[in-house]
């Protein structure tokens, strides 16, 4: 069974999600992007290659790893404004 064709297409929903993340304007940026990375990285090449395995790319993608990340950012502005709101 060949897989190749469904990982392509896998990986590259990741690197266009990566993309989102380059902020190659400003070391700090890049700092905070690299550790977060970092701490994900391996995770997502697990679930990269189940999803191609399973082949489920478009469910791990679009009813795994895209609502995380979409809770996680939501989560990420509540705090955020909530540390702006007490800081004023």
């Amino acid at each position: 069974m060949n897989y190749s064709g469904e990982w392509d297409i896998f990986k590259s929903v990741l690197d266009n999600f990566w993309e989102a993340f380059d902020f190659s304007n400003d070391k700090n940026d890049l700092w905070i992007n690299k550790r977060f990375k970092n701490q994900i990285n391996d995770v997502l090449d697990k679930v990269s290659k189940t999803a191609v395995e399973e082949g489920k790319e478009h469910y791990y993608v679009n009813e795994v790893v895209q609502p995380f990340f979409d809770q996680a950012a939501k989560d990420f502005k509540e705090y955020i404004k909530d540390y702006i709101d007490t800081e004023e």
